[in-house]
């Protein structure tokens, strides 16, 4: 029985969400057409010699709502036969000989099942009805090129998301991140300035982050402290090496000119920030890191010393290690970020990295990464950047100015957080 179930399950969800995007982007990009090119295509298809993608937006175009409802029928009932797999499996439903999938479906165990499935995947869930919402309220929102918008704007913020991951899984936080984005960025600018080497122009800022972020590793390793303390001593740490990036340029930017890089043989250091490349090194750092946390003894001990440090050293790992290698590595991450902001903006400046700490955090926390440790993975901070990043971008596109940004997204930082106690909470007690 469980082996159908999950096979329906499969089934249910891959034609469910294929028919959903399928009708959605359809429709999206024949609204984004602009009138003269509507018309053209309108011509065409009524000559009989459109392309098969304009008979494809029309067709979406005419049968949106019958796509869009048998779509959702489809994905809500593979859910639910899901959730009916996870009863079974977890041993949570009394069997017999004759317990049927309605008897499953209307049992206590499944509404427990599926306020849990709920916790745990409400991420998927906010983005596909952001993203639904919007294409109606929005069409250009569902198109390639706005999708390629989102990901230009959410690549920094994204790396430096998963350099704090290290940290915060930990149980520690890091507020260094923001101002060692601003000095990499100034370091490696002027050494643009001076050298040809574009291994050396690489190597030293990501190496500096990694000696940054091993400072303020080494102080929390050697106090042995969590959260508490890591906020006081990363505070201070923030304050000096931001004083330092403005010391180090005496508070001026540092502009590099395309022409000079190419002329010198770094015209590859400019590639590296335009475009979407950012984004797939985001995404390539994100897988990088999801298997190192899956697959390796370090990724398995680092979840053990966040969750319970006092079990961890009981069982013979050494803790203050693991602290000093969160910090170095988030340190080492975050000059990466360094590199690719002054890419792509081919400019350094001291405060560039200004509240980007904040970001980086809310970000992680949005996507279901526990403060106080032990609890989250990789692919929970990549969905709250992707949501940090529809939020920001829908904004954008429906007028609204900065401060009511602030105000929603500080609004939706609290909702995830209190989404996330509740969910906890609500395991604890059933047990």
């Amino acid at each position: 029985m469980k082996k159908k179930i999950n096979r329906g399950s499969v089934i249910c969800l891959i034609a469910g969400v294929a028919l959903l995007f399928t009708g959605i982007y359809g429709r999206a990009n024949y609204l984004a057409q602009k009138s003269k090119v509507l018309a053209a295509m309108i011509e065409a298809l009524e000559a009989g010699t459109a392309t098969p993608y304009q008979k494809y937006l029309n067709f979406c175009y005419h049968a949106f709502w019958p796509l869009f409802l048998l779509g959702a029928a489809l994905t809500l009932a593979g859910l639910a036969l899901h959730i009916c797999a996870r009863v079974i499996s977890n041993r949570r439903y009394p069997q017999n000989e004759d317990s049927t999938l309605r008897d499953v479906l209307f049992s206590r165990s499944f509404r427990e099942d599926a306020l849990d499935f709920l916790g745990d995947y409400m991420m998927f869930v906010i983005i596909l009805l952001l993203m639904i919402v919007m294409s109606f309220a929005f069409p250009r929102f569902f198109t390639l090129s706005n999708f390629q918008n989102i990901l230009n704007q959410i690549a920094i913020w994204g790396v430096m998301a998963c350099g704090i991951t290290f940290v915060l899984l930990t149980g520690n936080i890091d507020l260094t991140i923001g101002s060692i984005l601003s000095l990499v960025g100034i370091i490696c600018a002027s050494l643009l300035r001076s050298t040809s080497s574009l291994l050396l122009c690489f190597l030293v800022p990501v190496l500096l982050g990694c000696l940054m972020g091993s400072f303020t590793g080494g102080v929390m390793a050697g106090i042995n402290g969590r959260m508490g303390e890591s906020f006081i001593v990363t505070y201070g740490g923030q304050s000096a090496i931001a004083a330092l990036a403005l010391l180090v340029q005496g508070g001026t930017y540092i502009t590099l000119e395309a022409a000079d890089l190419q002329n010198r043989g770094l015209g590859l250091f400019q590639k590296l920030g335009a475009g979407i490349n950012p984004a797939y090194i985001f995404f390539g750092i994100i897988v990088i890191c999801q298997l190192v946390l899956n697959y390796t003894r370090f990724g398995r001990n680092l979840m053990f010393v966040g969750s319970n440090p006092k079990a961890a050293q009981l069982s013979g790992i050494n803790v203050r290690l693991y602290i000093l290698l969160a910090f170095l590595i988030c340190g080492g991450i975050c000059g990466v970020a360094g590199v690719l902001q002054t890419s792509r903006v081919m400019t350094a400046n001291p405060t560039a990295g200004t509240d980007y700490e904040m970001s980086a955090i809310a970000m992680c926390v949005v996507g279901g990464v526990s403060m106080k440790g032990g609890s989250g993975s990789f692919i929970n901070t990549m969905l709250g950047v992707l949501i940090i990043g529809i939020i920001t971008n829908s904004m954008n596109l429906l007028g609204y100015s900065t401060y009511p940004q602030m105000m929603i997204k500080g609004l939706v930082i609290i909702f995830a957080f209190g989404l996330d106690v509740i969910n906890k909470n609500r395991k604890l007690k059933r047990g």
